[in-house]
């Protein structure tokens, strides 16, 4: 059995579903064929997991998203990027 096939199973097993996330990035591109695929399907199918989208799945199995950057609009803030905007603006006209 293919490893990126053993590891579907488990993950079946213990969550009860699989992500299309998880098909994609563990299977090789010659087993995401259809005819190679079906059978894998059927056999989640009869352990009765289910194939899911990342949304439907347990937080354990989503991807975790990167962090968004947190832009400070504070006065301060906003005064020292006014004051090295106009710094920078003074040397390029010293120039």
């Amino acid at each position: 059995m293919h490893p990126a096939v053993a590891e579907l199973i488990r993950c079946a097993e213990r969550y009860g579903c699989v992500t299309f996330d998880q098909l994609i990035a563990l299977l090789p591109d010659e087993m995401v064929d259809p005819d190679r695929i079906e059978p894998l399907l059927v056999r989640l199918e009869r352990m009765g997991a289910r194939l899911v989208s990342e949304l439907d799945a347990p937080p354990e199995l989503r991807t975790p998203k990167p962090a968004r950057a947190r832009i400070d609009t504070s006065e301060a803030a906003l005064a020292l990027t006014e004051q090295v905007a106009g710094e920078a603006a003074a040397d390029v006209a010293g120039d």
